[in-house]
């Protein structure tokens, strides 16, 4: 898939796998006050290589001073998916993260780290991290006993129980249609949650 060239404008960058995730970091920044940092896709975990052959090419990419790379844990066992990660940056003549410790970067400039969603140990990804943050919500009970009823009575479930349980949660909201990356804009989601502090100290170490 190509990708849409854009001026890279600020020294920090942040990239995550699709447009949801766009909306989501920029709210996320907005609450953080961070403002030198731009967001975007690269369209995909499978197109990550492609957008970063790109995007060593782009015009200023040598003002760039960090760049973010974050991506959805899914199943998949940590290790493998960071090292994926390591072998698109070093097709794209990139330096690698030593490990996807929070405090590791990579060497040399533009300094490069790795966030795994949701929280760089477990499957999931950024719709796990949102209910995580919803743990103490009152509706979370029903919605859970809402699905727990499903699976027994039901011979349908969903295959990703943490995005249903998320759409399940945002139906219940006053304002019932918005998806989590609107939700997120109009503060659906309390950042101040410690569920949020390991994705809050991955970006602002960049």
């Amino acid at each position: 898939m190509s990708q849409e060239i854009k001026q890279i404008n600020k020294p920090k960058l942040l990239i995550g796998e699709g447009k949801d995730e766009i909306r989501f970091f920029q709210s996320f920044l907005k609450y953080l006050n961070i403002c030198d940092m731009m967001v975007e896709s690269y369209n995909g975990k499978d197109n990550l290589y492609s957008y970063l052959k790109t995007l060593v090419l782009r015009p200023n990419f040598s003002q760039l001073v960090s760049i973010g790379i974050t991506r959805d844990a899914d199943n998949k066992p940590i290790d493998d998916l960071f090292k994926s990660i390591c072998s698109a940056l070093k097709r794209a003549n990139l330096s690698n993260p030593n490990n996807y410790n929070l405090s590791k970067s990579s060497k040399g400039t533009p300094k490069i780290n790795i966030f795994i969603l949701p929280d760089n140990q477990n499957s999931g990804m950024l719709e796990t991290l949102c209910l995580k943050s919803l743990k103490n919500d009152i509706s979370m009970n029903c919605v859970d006993k809402y699905f727990d009823c499903i699976r027994q009575k039901s011979d349908i479930f969903p295959k990703n129980i943490d995005k249903a349980k998320i759409h399940a949660w945002l139906a219940s909201r006053e304002i019932s249609d918005k998806r989590l990356a609107e939700a997120s804009e109009v503060g659906y989601f309390d950042f101040n949650n410690s569920a949020f502090d390991n994705l809050k100290e991955f970006i602002i170490s960049l």
